[in-house]
């Protein structure tokens, strides 16, 4: 059975008492110190073998006393070879005691946000059931074996490596990673009610028309039930009402599970977006349960004729980075920052301050609070689960063995878990099924569950085709480290007219994508919005030395013989390139990869870094941010000469793209300088340059140069709300 029901102007009500007579939800956290211990077998540990503690969300080897090699690495790329078997440890245990001080309720749900490598629930020592998945949320039904008056223990088992879970359970086998970590990485917790029980809600804003469709997923227990709902819409941070109501009576049969659909005005809603990222509250309540979520006022889509997204109904440039949190997971400093709020922020005002307004979380997902604050601090994230490199239809590329976990009816059931757990987030706009992966699983899993969510996101596919005109197609132009056909020639010779000039001078289209791999038949090219969402290469360790992968390309910059003198050149080469593919404006997304990785110089190495001169207190590389902010300002410039040496005193024409990101048209002052360390040499300079609303704008310099002799910097520069941009050139007079 199902219930309709539109409201068009929704009233203010004063509930009664006497509607809200019984016990609302009760909502326990259960984060925080947990006693662990290990076992070579799935027999429940005896309490005295609980001699450490671990803090929940967190990782195992945050485990007080450590464990011995907590981590499981990997050798080779075998299908279930392990490097260090952990010394016959299968499993890790996680113990708390709970109090519960309130009458027995009709049900008692123990969710579980995300664990690894698979769990299982035991209460009171009482074998519950298990869940296998890696990245998604599990829900147990608890309440039988609780003591509602009394202690309780509650105890999860969990895979200590990858080899615990079924071989045809996705684990995000990586081969950028080299140890895995087990943990319970997300929250957990209790809750407790009466039936029908309020499973979940699913909030599908309409920004243009300023209203929600609220539906609300419902379960039943074994007994016919009567119950009038009351919901609320209020401000997130005020806490103002803005629209209250009720339904009327239902009745619902024993053992069924029903949904209701509201419409709800929201008077003079304020839109979402990274600009203003302001959010409401939904709760909705019976006398017997509650629930409530947080959602923004906010619509998102690509269009399929200008191939940009729309954010709210109006064109909308992403531009950003990548996070790859589960190679974080291995990084040396990494110990519960990514679990603490304060960390987690600092970064994303960071972000703010690069001009970024989205990104991708790269081959799985991050804890929920990271969501919470992008949902809070305004970012748009394309959010990929952990699935990379399944190649069956292209033998040049290398296979990481893994087809066997990555059916669709498998891939199905987590994706659809994955939807349900985060559509309403605002700031997830991208379901991203894969990372450069050709796989037909992936597209037959999409079509699966994208009926589930109502707001229609679009989704990626990786590397195989797209699977509606709307979704994307992820590019990967690792220009430097490869040619357009994607040869992987990480040896070839020298250009002598210098890679940014060979490489970034014929203006390459996208590449290293589905129309790379898997084309249409006839010669053709999928025409779908294209989001570059890794590029760069040149890689440095936070050390300033190249990193393993970005090796062959350092070599041939042999004057670059010091850390600054590297982070200086890797600032400039990315600017460059995050220029070009900005002033292209067929481009949907610009994120460079990667702002936050595993940085590992010893071995075994990582194969690349990010970009932090200290990671624990977020302070980014100087001479980065001096040259890849500008590249990022929502207006942009670009010199589009690469040319490193000219002739004494020649004249010469510099082309200069402007690029305009917003809603409203640029007017300023445009100028050139040719510098010789801090002494401006030439200076040109044209008065009302103009750039229209989401477009670019061509303007031309014909220059004299200098005619001594020696190393110059070319410099293209604007003023952005009292913030000046730029983009520069190092060239040689000789």
């Amino acid at each position: 059975m199902k219930y309709f029901l539109f409201f068009a102007g929704l009233s203010f009500f004063i509930l009664s008492c006497s509607e809200n007579r019984g016990l609302k939800r009760e909502e326990i956290s259960l984060n925080g110190t947990w006693e662990v211990a290990e076992s070579k077998d799935t027999i429940l540990p005896e309490p005295e073998r609980f001699n450490r503690k671990i803090q929940v969300p967190g990782l195992i080897d945050l485990a007080v006393p450590s464990f011995k090699n907590p981590g499981f690495k990997y050798a080779g790329t075998g299908r279930e070879t392990a490097g260090e078997p952990g010394f016959g440890r299968k499993y890790f245990w996680y113990k708390k005691i709970v109090k519960l001080n309130s009458p027995s309720r009709e049900f008692a749900l123990l969710k579980v946000h995300k664990a690894k490598f698979g769990h299982a629930v035991y209460v009171n020592r009482n074998y519950v059931g298990k869940y296998d998945y890696c990245f998604t949320p599990s829900f147990f039904e608890i309440g039988k074996y609780l003591n509602y008056h009394s202690n309780n223990e509650i105890v999860i088992r969990i895979g200590a490596s990858p080899e615990q879970l079924p071989d045809s359970i996705p684990f995000g086998f990586d081969i950028e990673k080299s140890v895995y970590h087990a943990g319970i990485y997300d929250n957990v917790e209790l809750f407790m009610g009466d039936y029908p029980y309020i499973e979940n809600i699913q909030i599908v804003p309409d920004s243009k028309n300023k209203k929600i469709k609220a539906i609300i997923y419902l379960e039943n227990g074994n007994k016919e039930t009567k119950v009038v709902f009351n919901y609320t819409v209020k401000e997130k941070n005020t806490g103002r009402p803005v629209n209250t109501s009720r339904t009327p009576r239902y009745t619902f049969k024993k053992n069924t599970r029903d949904t209701l659909y509201l419409t709800v005005d929201i008077p003079q809603g304020r839109l979402w977006s990274p600009e203003d990222p302001f959010l409401y509250e939904f709760e909705i309540a019976s006398d017997r349960d509650s629930k409530k979520v947080n959602f923004g006022l906010r619509e998102f889509r690509f269009d399929s004729l200008s191939r940009l997204a729309l954010l709210n109904g109006k064109p909308y440039y992403l531009r950003g980075t990548n996070i790859a949190m589960h190679r974080f997971f291995e990084d040396t400093v990494r110990k519960d920052l990514p679990w603490q709020k304060g960390w987690i922020e600092k970064m994303h005002d960071e972000f703010k301050d690069m001009h970024w307004n989205a990104y991708r979380f790269h081959v799985g997902f991050a804890p929920e609070i990271w969501y919470e604050v992008a949902d809070e601090k305004g970012f748009l994230i394309q959010d990929e689960y952990a699935c990379w490199g399944l190649f069956l239809k292209d033998s040049s590329r290398y296979s990481t063995m893994q087809q066997h976990r990555h059916k669709a009816t498998v891939l199905a059931r987590e994706y659809a878990a994955w939807i349900r757990e985060r559509w309403n987030h605002p700031s997830v706009v991208i379901w991203d099924a894969q990372n450069e992966t050709l796989w037909d699983e992936t597209g037959k899993a999409i079509a699966m569950v994208r009926h589930l969510d109502l707001s229609n996101r679009p989704w990626d596919n990786g590397f195989s085709p797209p699977q509606r005109s709307t979704d994307i197609i992820e590019s990967h132009p690792y220009l430097f480290a490869h040619d357009e056909a994607f040869t992987f020639n990480l040896h070839r010779s020298w250009p002598k007219e210098g890679l940014l000039k060979h490489d970034l001078g014929k203006h390459p289209e996208p590449f290293n994508d589905p129309n790379s791999y898997e084309p249409p038949a006839g010669g053709k090219k999928y025409e779908n919005p294209v989001v570059v969402n890794e590029y760069g290469w040149i890689w440095l360790y936070r050390d300033g030395s190249p990193s393993s992968v970005a090796e062959s390309i350092w070599k041939f910059y042999p004057e670059f013989d010091s850390p600054e003198k590297r982070w200086e050149w890797r600032g400039r080469v990315i600017a460059a390139k995050t220029e070009y593919w900005r002033s292209r404006r067929d481009i949907a997304g610009v994120l460079y990869f990667c702002a936050l990785t595993c940085d590992r110089p010893w071995e075994p190495r990582s194969q690349v870094s990010d970009d932090w001169y200290d990671v624990k207190s977020l302070v980014m590389q100087p001479l980065f941010k001096k040259y890849v902010k500008p590249a990022f300002s929502p207006v942009g410039i670009f010199i589009d000469r690469f040319d490193m040496v000219y002739s004494p005193g020649g004249r010469i024409t510099v082309p200069v793209v402007l690029f305009n990101d917003l809603a409203n048209c640029w007017k300023g002052d445009l100028i050139l300088k040719i510098k010789k360390e801090e002494t401006i040499v030439c200076r040109e300079e044209i008065k009302n340059a103009t750039v229209n609303p989401y477009q670019k704008a061509a303007y031309e310099f014909t220059i004299n140069l200098p005619a001594e002799s020696g190393q110059y910097e070319m410099m293209a520069e604007i003023e952005y709300y009292k913030e000046l941009v730029f983009s520069s050139r190092i060239f040689r007079i000789k």
